[in-house]
């Protein structure tokens, strides 16, 4: 009966047997994974600031050449409106060693000139010169003297008359007498206009020439055609 009981029986508990883990100093005992985030690319850090660079680069040209195209001075553009014969007349006196005789020359001629100032600058100018000549002769030269002020991108009208008083023509008698006869006579004019333009404390000088060709009528005592071009 013990020992069949005994063969029943379940076997006895063992007590529980611990684990010694073992340490290893400067290895874990297990496996470890690290992640790492990646670092930005120094390259695109180079790339942005270049850019940065770029944009204000071509920003400033930009700005430059929007203020030399409103600040850069140009000449005024003139033209002559208006001319007027007031007086054209003529006399001979007899020359003792040619047979041709002297001749004298009286006109008298007033002009109306128009400037354009093209510059978003004002333009100041003192006078305004003009020359008449005869064949290329020249026959005389008045300067105006009223000196004016033109705004930005303004227009000013200029007066100007030439008196001449017993000019005696010497190079061109002949073709002079002829023209007379013809009852036609051509004439050159010549306006120089000379002004300026204040840049902060410089003062840029400017200059424009207006050459024309003048026929005026000496029956009538009026201009019959001018045809006029930049010098």
């Amino acid at each position: 009966m013990g020992l069949g009981s005994t063969s029943n029986s379940p076997p006895p508990l063992l007590p529980p047997q611990h684990r010694e883990e073992h340490t290893v100093y400067g290895y874990p005992t297990e496996p470890y994974y690290v992640i790492l985030d990646s670092a930005p690319a120094p390259q695109r850090r180079s790339n942005g600031r270049f850019l940065t660079y770029a944009v204000c680069g071509a920003l400033s040209i930009v700005m430059i050449a929007v203020a030399a195209y409103f600040l850069w001075p140009s000449d005024p553009r003139i033209e002559v409106v208006r001319i007027r014969l007031n007086k054209i007349d003529w006399r001979t006196e007899k020359s003792s060693g040619s047979f041709l005789p002297h001749l004298f020359l009286d006109l008298s001629m007033g002009l109306t000139v128009k400037v354009t100032n093209r510059d978003y600058l004002g333009v100041y100018y003192d006078y305004l010169k003009v020359g008449i000549a005869y064949r290329g002769e020249k026959i005389g030269r008045v300067t105006s003297e009223n000196s004016a002020y033109i705004p930005p991108r303004g227009t000013a009208y200029v007066d100007a008359t030439l008196d001449i008083e017993g000019f005696q023509v010497l190079a061109d008698v002949i073709y002079l007498l002829e023209d007379i006869a013809h009852g036609h006579i051509p004439l050159q004019t010549v306006t120089n206009f000379d002004g300026y333009i204040r840049l902060f404390s410089l003062k840029v000088p400017l200059q424009a020439i207006m050459s024309c060709e003048v026929v005026v009528d000496t029956n009538e005592q009026t201009v019959l055609r001018q045809e006029c071009d930049l010098g």
